[in-house]
């Protein structure tokens, strides 16, 4: 599948445009990425070409996908945050069915304006006002918590030394504001490559 963000006509910064939701492919995410199943190209959920999905009067300012998930978020104007795809892990909310077809509104999320977001496999990172939160499946520690499984949306550690503004969250990493603005290091995982794991990977610091 994939999931577009149709910029609407605007002279402001391309950082400031708008768009509808668009999609192609299948919204079946009981069959993404699974090997025995076959995409029926005349199922409902298969779009043949690029499809609104999303109400024309709802502004998306932000498409979070990756190729290692089978769930995506769209970030509307305001606080308004949307998903859809698997939530088997309820990487998406405890709210949700395990296969959510239709971009949904989520409920009950942390109090504030989510700036950015990345999706791994079976977990989700939002990032609100510089502070991580995480849901989903950590088994291998990729929500940076203490549990191995965390269904609703809980605030992620880090070590002492390394508490700051984090500024980007992405498949890989995480950025801190001290980090990016005097030295540029970047803080990556040693463990899997979908999301950096906070407190396993010790001092691990790559300087481009």
């Amino acid at each position: 599948s994939r999931v577009y963000q149709l910029e609407k006509a605007t002279k402001k910064k391309a950082k400031s445009a708008t768009g509808v939701l668009v999609q192609a492919g299948t919204l079946d995410c009981r069959i993404v990425g699974r090997s025995k199943s076959k995409i029926d190209v005349n199922e409902a959920h298969f779009l043949a070409v690029p499809t609104r999905i999303l109400g024309n009067n709802i502004q998306i300012r932000k498409v979070i996908a990756s190729g290692h998930a089978c769930h995506s978020l769209a970030l509307a104007t305001g606080d308004a945050i949307y998903a859809w795809g698997r939530n088997e892990q309820q990487q998406l909310s405890t709210k949700l069915p395990d296969n959510v077809f239709e971009p949904t509104l989520l409920e009950d999320l942390p109090p504030g304006t989510v700036s950015d977001a990345a999706v791994g496999k079976s977990h989700t990172l939002l990032l609100i006002q510089g502070t991580v939160y995480a849901a989903g499946s950590n088994k291998v520690g990729q929500c940076g918590v203490s549990v191995e499984q965390v269904p609703n949306f809980r605030k992620a550690t880090f070590p002492k030394d390394m508490e700051s503004t984090v500024v980007q969250v992405r498949d890989n990493s995480f950025l801190f504001c001290p980090y990016v603005s005097l030295t540029k290091r970047i803080f990556r995982s040693l463990v899997e490559k979908t999301l950096a794991l906070p407190y396993a990977a010790k001092a691990s610091y790559t300087q481009p």
